[in-house]
C-alpha cells in the first residue's frame, strides 16, 4: 500500500490555504485511504480556514472521524450544505472518543444551511448519534436534513434512541435507516 507522501499533501495544502481556501466551496477525498496520519493533520488545519465551504465528501476515507469536529465548527459550520462521510470510522477507544461528544453537537448546533448528512456505514456509538440528533432539534435554522444512518449497526438500543428523539426532529424531511441490526 502506498502512502501520500507529507511533503507532496503539505504542498497542495499551503497552496490551497494561499490561494483559494476561502473561496473553495467543494471539496472531495473520497476513497483516499492511504493519506499518513500527518497528512490528515495538514488537511484538518486546512478546514479551519475554508470559511465558504458547502460541501465536503470525506467517503470512505481513513480519517478518524473523532478528528474532523474541531476544524469543521471552526471553519465552515455555518456555510456547509453537504457532510458526505459514510464508511469512516471512530478509530480511538471508547475514552478517546468521549471528548469529541460535545464537539460534534456543537457543530451540528451551530450549522446553518446544512441539509445533507450522509453518516451512513459509520458504525456510530449511540452517543455520538443521540448528541447529534440533539444537536438537530435545538438548531432552529435548519430546515428540509436529509439524515442517512444505514448500516451503522445501531441494533436494538439504536432504535429505541431514534423512536425517543424522532418527534423532536422537525427539521429532518429524510432519515434514511436502512440495513441496521
Amino acid at each position: 500500500m502506498y502512502m501520500y507522501p507529507i511533503s507532496g499533501l503539505k504542498m497542495i495544502v499551503d497552496s490551497l490555504k494561499q490561494v483559494s481556501c476561502p473561496s473553495l466551496v467543494s471539496l472531495s477525498l473520497d476513497r483516499c485511504t492511504n493519506i499518513r496520519p500527518d497528512g490528515w493533520a495538514c488537511f484538518l488545519d486546512l478546514l479551519c480556514h475554508c470559511v465558504s465551504l458547502q460541501t465536503l465528501s470525506l467517503a470512505d476515507t481513513s480519517i478518524p472521524l473523532e478528528s474532523i469536529w474541531t476544524p469543521l465548527l471552526h471553519g465552515c459550520s455555518s456555510q456547509l450544505r453537504e457532510l458526505r462521510i459514510s464508511g469512516t470510522r471512530f478509530t480511538a477507544g471508547k475514552a478517546s472518543v468521549s471528548p469529541c461528544y460535545k464537539k460534534v453537537n456543537r457543530f451540528v448546533v451551530t450549522c446553518q444551511e446544512l441539509n445533507c448528512l450522509d453518516l451512513s456505514r459509520c458504525k456510530l456509538p449511540l452517543e455520538i448519534l443521540k448528541l447529534l440528533l440533539k444537536g438537530l432539534s435545538d438548531n432552529i435554522l435548519l430546515s428540509d436534513v436529509t439524515i442517512d444512518i444505514s448500516s451503522c449497526e445501531l441494533g436494538v438500543a439504536g432504535v429505541r434512541l431514534l423512536g425517543s428523539l424522532v418527534p423532536s426532529l422537525s427539521s429532518i424531511s429524510t432519515l434514511v435507516v436502512s440495513s441496521n441490526e
